[in-house]
Formats: structure tokens, C-alpha cells, sequence
């Protein structure tokens, strides 16, 4: 599979699928382990700017993500992702 970060054509690509808002288009986000898709896909949905990348960090705490992105029949993006995990908040160093 494509790694869609290590070309800039694809990266373009995904970023502006993702910011076109076509209600038609759906993204479809499978965790990787061990370099194969893992089913069901942890997102389904609409596509929107940045708050996916956002999510795939926050909720589903990063890794390699599998993404899938159609319109219809029609397969507008596939490939894989790298999403670094979220970063560990720096506490103030006082204690309730």
C-alpha cells in the first residue's frame, strides 16, 4: 500500500478531498497491525479538515491507519498513514 504522507501529490490529494465537504464522499479508517488492514474500520464517515488526522491521534491513540476514501463507486484515495501518538501533557508539578 501507498504511504500517502511520502508523496506530496497524495498528501495534496487527501487534503483537499478532505476539505471539499462533498456529502457523497466517505472515509473509511482501518487500523494496521502487522501490515494488514484490521476490520471493522475505526472511522466511517465524512471527510472534514484536519479533525480526522485529530481524531485517528486523539481517540484512537495513532499508529498506522489504512485509509480509504470513495465517492459512490468511485475510489477517489487509498493508502496508509502514520499518526504519532497523542503528546503527554506536562503537569505543573503541584498536587491537589
Amino acid at each position: 500500500m501507498r504511504d500517502i504522507f511520502s508523496s506530496d501529490r497524495l498528501m495534496d490529494q487527501l487534503f483537499r478531498i478532505l476539505e471539499e465537504s462533498d456529502p457523497r464522499v466517505r472515509v473509511y479508517a482501518y487500523r494496521m497491525i502487522g501490515g494488514r488492514p484490521i476490520k471493522p474500520a475505526v472511522y466511517k464517515g465524512e471527510p472534514f479538515p484536519d479533525l480526522l488526522l485529530g481524531i485517528l491521534q486523539q481517540e484512537q491513540g495513532g499508529g498506522e491507519f489504512h485509509l480509504l476514501i470513495r465517492r459512490g463507486e468511485t475510489m477517489l484515495l487509498s493508502g496508509v498513514v502514520l499518526i504519532f501518538p497523542p503528546v503527554p501533557r506536562k503537569s505543573s508539578g503541584k498536587h491537589p
